[in-house]
């Protein structure tokens, strides 16, 4: 037995064929599964019969022997036994392989086969047993029937040899191919393939319209997957949506786009319905009378029919479309002729009429045999008499009514023959221009009055109105102008309401007109005339209103609107005081002083403040914790004043930065009362501590006896150091031996220093120093002084005496 690892996975063979005996007209390129022969026991072969491939119907014929064999992989070799072939089947009369070829059940369907067939079946009872199942079709023919190819492999203790080895010598393992339903197992001495011993398993596809979900390595079909089958868009009724183009219709799968029931349509031509039992006289529309389908509008293919003397019947060759036609009647407009018209086209004629050739009129002239200037054939008024003018008695043209954008007039004459109407024009410039055009004809019926009224007139502009009379006859009276033709005033506005001081509840506004004129309205504006408001009253709750009113007549589309009145509503008033604190002019907060004086003042530009107003206020050094004590204050304003101020003065006695608060609460005149406290944005320096002065010292900068800074003799400097415990304004008073100093400095107003020459003004000994005269820069003096008691270290000794000698030996 051949060793060919032919496999069970999906090998692609490709027929090789003459295409010249081809009667399918297709090659076809196959995946085919096959078994191990060098694995099996025994193979069957069985053919069935499926269908005619190529005419599509049962094949139930006497079978010719030469046209039914087993094609490739399988040969009468290696086939044990075919069955289903008939009794007169030759098998020693088998074909070359090259006359068979294998399909898929996919590609069998499309050749016509009517059934699917899996290539593998499992056994389920037997899973020693596989069954395959191709379709053979002949070439020659195109009929295909369908193989069952039985194989039994050996398995278990029957087909492992004595020695289950395989050693390297003979080869080595040879194993199978691993399938979705077996693992790989070495076919001479069936151990298993490491890792490949499992079968794979089915990997099914997802199921399509026409097939079922199927393995893509075996073929084998899921049977909880059938196909879906086509899904065809239905309307609400259930019924199936036919799709069109122009010429086509057909129904459609909405999942694969398959079409069916395809076919032309059964056109057919159909009036158009303009409105009930109205048809449109120019078009039709054509209609598929199996799906409905629409076309454009296309015109109809008229032609005529006679029904009457003077009628006719206007009908379509290609739809229903049918109508009663007549011609135009008398056309009485010449002086001299009348005639009647129709259509190009209709074969309507009139003897008794003149035919003009090429247009369907007929003329004739007017006549009049009875004398009463009447025409005898169109019943036309041959009159021409001009009716009365409007100036003789019993006729008038006078204006009626006028409101600020309409003048309605009356005009009345009277002709023999009756009145057919009135014209009207109007001179808006009174230039003399008069526009005729703006009115037509304005008929009359039995001979009664005419009326006519102008619309979207200027209020209050006078207009020159003309009219003529014209009667039946079609004769004019003189032109007319109408006296009077002024349009209305739009009246002003009166704003009723506005209090005569300042108020903190909310008041109303009435606006009224002294018109009696019709369709007069007033509307408002809050926003300085952006958006206007209709309505007669208008309630204020907003301190400042840019208020504008004005009438307007409503008659026309677009309405005269009259003057505004223009009111800036300022009464209304719920603004709190405010409250600003300052230093007393000439007063520096920064400076430090014993004390300072703050200005509070209190501001209302609307009511102001009234006399003896109460305030609180409260010193503290902190700008950000308000206190929780006040101290009450009162204006001195004896009368209202808009604008009040207050002086508070610091504390005394204590140094530090003060900021001073106003307590929230304080009124205006209305009672609307401050909401937030005020604090300081600057503080008040305050110091009222006494001078200590401290690091007093007296000496000679510049000792001549022995280095010793305590002696100074004529002509010798002194100096005198202090420190003080604050700034000082100026300069103190010192004195060293009862001379006053008068070089004294200092660069921070802290550190002091004096100096003075020794002078034989000054006592000899030790010289003494006094120092007063203390003021610091806040303004605090001090009646302390400083003599040499208060000295750090020792006093400065002034010696002005020269030595003496005694005992001199000469």
């Amino acid at each position: 037995m051949k060793k060919n690892n032919k496999g069970i996975s999906l090998i692609s063979l490709v027929v090789i064929i003459v295409a010249t005996i081809i009667l399918i007209g297709v090659v076809v390129t196959v995946g085919y599964d096959y078994i191990q022969e060098s694995n099996r026991t025994k193979t069957e072969a069985v053919v069935k019969f499926i269908a005619d491939a190529a005419s599509r119907r049962q094949n139930d014929k006497h079978i010719d022997t030469m046209m039914y064999y087993v094609g490739h992989p399988f040969n009468g070799k290696n086939i044990d036994k075919i069955m289903g072939l008939p009794n007169e089947f030759d098998e020693n009369k088998i074909k070359p392989e090259s006359m068979w070829y294998f399909i898929d059940a996919n590609s069998a369907e499309q050749l016509g086969v009517t059934e699917s067939y899996k290539y593998i079946e499992k056994d389920l009872d037997n899973p020693t047993k596989d069954i395959v199942k191709t379709v053979l079709v002949d070439y020659v023919t195109g009929e295909a029937y369908l193989v069952e190819i039985e194989q039994t492999y050996l398995k278990g203790e029957d087909s492992v040899k004595e020695n289950s080895t395989c050693p390297e010598s003979e080869g080595g393992h040879v194993y199978s191919i691993q399938t979705c339903t077996k693992g790989s197992f070495c076919i001479k001495c069936g151990e298993p393939n490491p890792g490949h011993d499992k079968a794979l398993g089915h990997n099914y596809s997802e199921p399509t319209c026409t097939a079922a979900a199927t393995c893509i390595r075996c073929k084998e079909i899921d049977l909880n997957k059938p196909a879906t089958g086509h899904n065809f868009e239905t309307d609400i009724r259930g019924a199936e949506i036919w799709k069109t183009d122009a010429t086509r219709h057909w129904k459609e799968c909405t999942v694969c786009g398959t079409k069916k029931d395809m076919d032309e349509h059964e056109k057919g031509c159909v009036r158009i319905e303009i409105s009930s039992s109205v048809y449109d006289a120019e078009y039709h529309k054509e209609v598929c009378s199996t799906c409905g389908w629409e076309s454009v509008k296309t015109p109809h293919k008229i032609k005529y029919e006679i029904t009457g003397d003077n009628t006719h019947r206007r009908l379509c060759e290609l739809c229903e479309y049918s109508e009663e036609h007549e011609d135009s009647g008398w056309i009485m407009d010449d002086e001299i002729y009348h005639w009647r018209e129709c259509e190009d086209g209709c074969p309507f004629e009139n003897d008794n009429l003149s035919h003009v050739d090429g247009d369907k009129i007929f003329k004739n002239t007017h006549v009049d045999q009875n004398g009463d200037s009447v025409c005898d054939t169109c019943s036309k008024i041959m009159d021409k008499q001009p009716p009365n003018s409007f100036v003789s008695a019993g006729s008038y043209a006078r204006l009626e009514e006028a409101t600020t954008s309409t003048l309605k007039l009356t005009a009345y004459t009277q002709d023999a023959l009756g009145m057919m109407g009135y014209k009207f024009g109007i001179d808006e410039n009174k230039d003399g221009v008069i526009d005729w055009s703006l009115v037509p004809l304005v008929e009359v019926e039995d001979d009664v009055a005419c009326e006519k009224t102008f619309y979207n007139l200027e209020a209050n502009k006078s207009y020159d109105i003309y009219v003529i009379g014209i009667d039946n006859g079609n004769n004019p009276t003189p032109q007319y102008r109408i006296p009077n033709t002024k349009t209305e005033k739009i009246p002003e506005v009166q704003v009723i309401g506005i209090p005569n001081g300042y108020v903190s509840n909310e008041f109303t506004l009435t606006f009224k007109t002294n018109s009696t004129l019709p369709n007069i309205k007033i509307e408002y504006s809050i926003d300085g005339g952006t958006t206007w408001t209709e309505g007669t009253s208008l309630t204020i709750d907003k301190e400042t209103i840019d208020l504008k009113v004005r009438a307007k007549d409503t008659r026309s589309p677009e309405p005269n609107i009259g003057n505004e009145t223009q009111k800036d509503i300022t009464n209304f008033d719920k603004t709190s005081p405010t409250v600003t604190i300052a230093t007393k002019t000439g007063d520096d907060a920064n400076t430090l002083q014993t004390s300072h004086t703050a200005v509070v003042t209190i501001e209302d530009e609307k009511v102001g403040i009234a006399a003896g107003t109460k305030i609180r206020y409260a010193w503290s050094l902190s700008n950000t914790t308000p206190p929780t004590t006040y101290t009450e204050a009162t204006t001195t304003n004896t009368e209202l004043q808009k604008n009040v101020s207050v002086e508070i003065k610091t504390p005394t006695g204590v140094a530090g930065e003060y900021y001073l608060w106003i307590d929230k609460g304080i009124e205006d005149s209305l009672k609307n009362k401050t909401t937030q406290t005020v604090c300081s944005t600057f503080t008040f320096n305050i110091d009222d501590e006494e001078i200590v002065l401290s690091n007093i010292k007296m000496y000679n900068p510049n000792p001549e006896v022995e280095n010793q800074s305590g002696y100074v003799k004529t002509n010798g400097t002194v100096n005198v150091t202090f420190t003080s415990n604050k700034a000082l304004a100026k300069a103190p008073t010192i004195s060293v031996g009862g001379i006053n100093v008068t070089n004294i400095t200092s660069t921070d107003k802290i550190n002091w220093t004096a100096s003075i020459v020794a002078t034989t003004a000054m006592p000899e000994g030790s010289l003494t120093l006094k120092i007063s005269g203390l003021e610091t820069v806040a303004g605090k003096t001090s009646s302390n002084e400083y003599t040499d008691a208060n000295l750090t270290g020792n006093r400065v000794v002034y010696d002005k005496t020269t030595p003496t000698l005694e005992y001199v030996e000469k």
